[in-house]
């Protein structure tokens, strides 16, 4: 059973396969720093084991399936340095595991959602 999967730095060209989404025990992607193009399939969010994810630093397309909040284990998401467009799903709210979110450097818009820590309060504190 697969938990870790992390190719990163290796200039790899192509698109994410859509099977990633069939190991069902992964807990680490990382595909950083590759050639990657195409689109983030949806059916990664059909991984509930999944705590980290980072496709940083990639030339991936298109906006950010909000299907991906039904990996509700992910504690880190890595999205930085891509061509990403689209709004920011609002579906992210229901990540209460988050702890990192980077998506810097893309063509994103829209509002980010209001995001609620574990224990229900603003994870921005109160200003």
């Amino acid at each position: 059973m697969l938990q870790f999967f992390n190719l990163s730095r290796n200039l790899l060209p192509g698109s994410l396969p859509i099977q990633l989404g069939e190991f069902k025990d992964l807990q680490l992607i990382s595909l950083q720093d590759n050639n990657l193009t195409g689109e983030i399939p949806t059916q990664l969010g059909q991984l509930t084991s999944l705590m980290v994810l980072d496709l940083s630093q990639n030339a991936l397309t298109g906006s950010i399936p909000g299907s991906l909040a039904n990996a509700t284990s992910l504690q880190v998401v890595l999205l930085d340095h891509n061509r990403l467009s689209g709004e920011i799903p609002a579906s992210f709210s229901k990540l209460l595991n988050l702890i990192q979110l980077d998506l810097s450097f893309n063509n994103l818009s829209g509002h980010i959602t209001y995001l609620k820590s574990k224990n229900d309060s603003d994870c921005f504190g109160r200003n």
